[in-house]
């Protein structure tokens, strides 16, 4: 009996004392934290962000400015927005901020994850994997992604309709399997593998409770379910085509299949899997959602593709993959200014530092928010909320650069970054040059925790008038001399 309330009063004495510190140092006249608060004890305002969500930044943003403080996930937080302040903090990595990711992402991923990774080991890590996301391999690559993605327009053209937003997270899924993890699938496969890693998305910020009926328990029992189908495929013979350059960077080995080197080997897949085809099946989703709202925008594409010129090149799809895509690249960065596949990221402060006069703590999180910077910037020539592809051959008033960080910056900048542009630009550009599209069942975004349709979003794809499939074959002709 005399042990446990000695260690109730222990306890107690501990974290009066903790509170007692804090108190004195946030006083501390050189403190200036931000404004905002900290919410009811342990829980701060998690399930205020709950209720509301991207609602919740907004309104605290609109409030308090570029920079509020609450407290999220357990954890003391610090928001920021703003061009000058993100690149602060990006280009601070490992010297005033380190990256940090909410316990149910850190936990969910594992300690030995590249996302979970710091300092040299981080640096040395993905130099490796950026060796396997080289031009040469992105060259090498052009014409299968181009193969994939022009068999699901044509599957996409086949049918009534199509749930858009599934369809893009099966061809990305697919994309990711055959080229960053080296399996090919059979669709039933990707399409449960698509709904484990929608589990996943959706119960990836929620408070750490391992019990039956959470979120962050479904999302574990997807992670497992993942791993499994890999286990069963693998031990099915598909290792026979020996693991991908990009995946063995992330060390991973067919060597004793049967011990625990597995584990790894699985978990190492399923990183892939998720950070390969998470972000970059929501910017293939959203730029078709977006194109569907204003086809003008795909209607001038497929003019310009048609007109432009082409390299004297004798593969045909090495000429497909040598087009100038200006306007094609217009409406890819457009896509991700506007919305972002990651509204957001972490980091946790290393030392004190200031922001706009505000004193950042050491050892807080800090939510550096990008899909606001890039929303609400009034340096652009027209509305910021805008689908305007067209801002991105204008010169901003100002002469300041448009904010643009959908692939975060500094030492911890995307390694997919190039990947993600090429398959998004080969997208857009069949695409156009392909299909008309109709929307059949329309339907708002939430962007919780990434920017997805509220209900089903249905399109009807057809081919494009067979005149401008007549025009480009005899336009091809004309090049060849």
């Amino acid at each position: 009996m005399f042990v446990p309330v000695l260690i109730v009063c222990i306890t107690i004495i501990l974290l009066s004392i903790f509170c007692l510190l804090r108190r004195k140092r946030q006083l501390d006249p050189r403190i200036r934290l931000p404004p905002g608060n900290r919410g009811f004890p342990i829980i701060g305002e998690t399930l205020a962000f709950a209720k509301k969500k991207v609602e919740f930044f907004r309104e605290r943003h609109h409030q308090y400015g570029h920079i509020f403080r609450t407290h999220l996930f357990g954890k003391p937080m610090i928001r920021i927005m703003g061009s000058e302040n993100l690149r602060k903090v990006f280009l601070g990595e490992n010297r005033i901020v380190k990256s940090s990711y909410p316990d149910s992402v850190s936990k969910l991923l594992g300690p030995n994850a590249l996302t979970m990774s710091h300092g040299d080991d981080h640096k040395q890590r993905k130099q490796q994997l950026l060796q396997f996301f080289s031009r040469e391999f992105l060259e090498n690559h052009t014409c299968v992604f181009r193969e994939v993605i022009v068999q699901r327009l044509e599957k996409w053209c086949s049918l009534p309709s199509i749930n858009l937003h599934n369809e893009c997270r099966l061809l990305l899924v697919e994309l990711t399997a055959r080229f960053l993890v080296n399996i090919d699938l059979p669709d039933a496969t990707l399409a449960e593998i698509k709904k484990l890693l929608d589990t996943i998305s959706n119960n990836l910020f929620v408070l750490p409770i391992y019990i039956p009926g959470t979120g962050y328990y479904k999302a574990f029992q997807a992670k497992n379910r993942v791993k499994e189908i890999f286990q069963e495929t693998l031990r099915e013979g598909f290792q026979t085509k020996g693991l991908s350059s990009v995946l063995e960077s992330f060390g991973a080995s067919f060597d004793n299949l049967d011990t625990d080197n597995t584990e790894t080997l699985l978990d190492s897949i399923f990183e892939l899997m998720w950070s390969g085809s998470e972000s970059i099946s929501t910017a293939g989703f959203t730029l078709v959602y977006l194109l569907t709202k204003q086809p003008k925008y795909l209607a001038r594409l497929r003019r310009d593709v048609l007109m432009e010129e082409r390299h004297e090149v004798e593969d045909e799809c090495l000429k497909e993959a040598h087009v100038k895509r200006s306007y094609a690249d217009a409406i890819v960065m457009e896509t991700l200014r506007l919305l972002p596949p990651v509204g957001g990221v972490f980091r946790e402060a290393l030392q004190d530092f200031e922001l706009e006069g505000y004193t950042i703590p050491k050892g807080w999180t800090i939510s550096v928010s990008i899909r606001e910077t890039q929303q609400n910037d009034d340096s652009m020539t027209s509305d910021p909320m805008s689908f305007c592809p067209e801002r991105w051959f204008q010169k901003p008033p100002n002469g300041e650069p448009i904010p643009y960080f959908p692939f975060g910056g500094g030492a911890r900048l995307c390694p997919g970054n190039a990947f993600a542009k090429l398959v998004l630009s080969i997208l857009t550009t069949e695409l156009a040059l392909r299909c008309d599209i109709e929307v059949v069942k329309d339907s708002e975004l939430t962007l919780w925790p990434s920017a997805k349709p509220v209900s089903d979003f249905i399109v009807s794809f057809r081919h494009a008038d067979t005149t401008s499939i007549s025009h480009r074959r005899q336009y091809r002709r004309l090049s060849n001399g």
